[in-house]
């Protein structure tokens, strides 16, 4: 019964690193095929998803990124402003929460 419980606990710890790890991966699969009207869109949303997990700084880049290539397609000037802004915020945060690292 504690192996039991003690893989249970385990499960529901290490889960969520495992997603986002998912996450981040599928995010780069998307933004790696992306075109003007597809990708960028869908993998800014896995890396958001990503933020909560041990590696949401490097989501949080990965996810400026993706503002930033929006942001270039739009035509839409509201639009492509939001997107930039969006993604300085992120750049911002993710050297925030890893500030040692390049």
């Amino acid at each position: 019964m504690k192996r039991l419980l003690m893989a249970l606990v385990l499960t529901v710890i290490a889960a969520p690193a495992v997603r986002a790890d998912a996450d981040i991966e599928a995010g780069d699969a998307l933004f790696h095929v992306r075109t003007a009207t597809t990708g960028a869109g869908a993998a800014l949303a896995r890396y958001e998803a990503a933020f909560a997990g041990p590696d949401g700084a490097t989501a949080r880049w990965k996810a400026a990124r993706a503002c930033h290539w929006l942001g270039d397609q739009s035509s839409i000037r509201k639009e492509k402003v939001a997107l930039f802004e969006k993604g300085i915020t992120l750049a911002k945060e993710a050297m925030s929460a890893a500030p040692d690292r390049p």
